[in-house]
């Protein structure tokens, strides 16, 4: 599977800070320390400004927090699509639990799109991140070896992303139903990756290439793993002193009802909390594991495929990626699922209202549904711009763009030229998203 590179190269945001008080929740500072003071207690919603945009995050301290003590972990938790930092605080995922007294938790919020939707979007969030874990030693007491990323559905995705990014800044991610877009990483991070075997938001397919591509960045033998601390994990190294060993969590709660396979699951928060808290100590390094690196990770493509797009007049949000997947032939909707995927993520090159762009991408067949794709056939192929304000992988009704076209596949190594002009229109709002 052929994912977009992304430079991991983030230029440091220009943060200004306002902390303030919301609803009594908190004691407030109003600023950094000087000399060596102790921070004060600011449990509670805090605001900053990045980006000249107002951002929030929800600080969660224990309840015996000193700040001249012992130095805790960090850890972030972001919240899926339509969520907010409420999620964390109701239990509907439940880490707090399994954390206790013993790490400062912060909980992130991702800014409301257009539709109304607070969405995580990785070229602006990525920044945010990075800005927040440089504001935060102003505010609270914290270890900085020891950083872990957590998320929920697009929470997972941006943790996937934070840890390819900002793999110098953080010691791990824990995703639960994400996937990672980018294929250029910096860094070295652990991985533990929780995923619903029956997940209609998140294909497993698309989760397993995740995982394998980390297994690989990391130095270590996808096909090769050991038991987990958790009976539901699956470790991929044999060697228990590994600083970046990356695990994979499988569970089937919820399969079969609706999206239920796509929630955080019951097990979730005890065992991202037990693999994290037995990583052995290893500092933030720009460097990747020994044995890895992203060109033992690279994926060879098995072809290309050629097309052009037309753009709408009015789209609905800014494009910022876009998707190629394979169906049986007929009539076909984003909400089901492809017999294969192809190029799960290409760049919008120089997209523009109205516009035409023609592409050229890399297509690594990945075998996804009743069979997959056989050859030669006739497929329908649909090609999907996911867009600022829309979703990812499973796309937002009225935000993101697609298109689709009968075409006849004659090999899997053979190169795919459709002819002709594809005019991308937004997914209408009765497909069942």
């Amino acid at each position: 599977m052929v994912l977009r590179s992304r430079s991991p190269l983030l230029h440091r945001v220009h943060l200004v800070v306002a902390i303030a008080p919301v609803a009594a929740l908190m004691a407030c500072s109003g600023g950094g320390q000087e000399g060596d003071a102790p921070l004060p207690r600011e449990d509670g919603l805090h605001t900053m400004t990045v980006a000249d945009e107002e951002r929030t995050y929800w600080l969660d301290l224990p309840s015996d927090y000193d700040p001249e003590a012992s130095a805790l972990p960090l850890v972030l938790a972001l919240h899926g699509t339509g969520g907010s930092h409420e999620r964390w605080l109701d239990d509907t995922y439940n880490l707090k639990a399994a954390v206790g007294e013993d790490a400062v938790l912060v909980y992130p919020d991702a800014l409301v799109s257009s539709a109304g939707t607070r969405q995580w979007v990785t070229d602006r969030d990525v920044p945010f991140i990075d800005a927040l874990l440089d504001h935060l030693p102003d505010r609270v007491t914290f270890d900085p070896d020891r950083i872990l990323v957590t998320g929920q559905s697009s929470g997972a995705g941006m943790s996937h992303e934070i840890g390819c990014q900002l793999g110098d800044r953080v010691r791990a991610v824990a995703p639960q139903a994400g996937v990672l877009m980018s294929t250029e990483c910096t860094g070295s991070v652990a991985v533990i990756q929780v995923q619903g075997t029956g997940d209609p938001v998140v294909p497993i397919g698309l989760a397993t290439s995740t995982n394998t591509f980390w297994a690989k960045y990391n130095g270590l033998d996808a096909g090769v793993s050991e038991p987990g601390l958790d009976e539901h994990c699956v470790s991929r190294t044999a060697e228990a002193d590994h600083p970046y060993p990356v695990l994979w969590c499988t569970h089937n709660e919820g399969t079969g009802v609706g999206r239920d396979g796509h929630k955080w699951p019951s097990f979730a928060g005890k065992a991202i909390w037990e693999a994290f808290a037995a990583l052995p100590d290893a500092s933030p390094t720009s460097a990747a594991p020994t044995g890895g690196g992203n060109a033992n990770a690279a994926v060879d493509s098995d072809t290309t495929a050629t097309f052009t797009l037309r753009f709408p007049e009015d789209w609905p949000s800014t494009p910022v990626q876009g998707a190629v997947v394979a169906y049986a032939p007929g009539e076909v909707t984003p909400t089901t699922a492809p017999l294969a995927f192809m190029t799960m993520s290409f760049a919008p090159g120089d997209a523009v209202p109205g516009g035409e762009v023609t592409y050229e991408v890399p297509v690594s067949w990945t075998q996804f549904g009743a069979g997959g794709v056989q050859f030669p056939g006739t497929y329908t192929l649909m090609v999907t711009m996911h867009t600022e304000n829309g979703g990812y992988p499973i796309p937002v009704p009225e935000m993101d763009l697609w298109v689709t076209t009968e075409y006849e596949l004659t090999g899997r190594d053979e190169p795919i030229a459709i002819d002709g002009v594809l005019d991308l229109t937004p997914i209408s709002g009765d497909t069942g998203l």
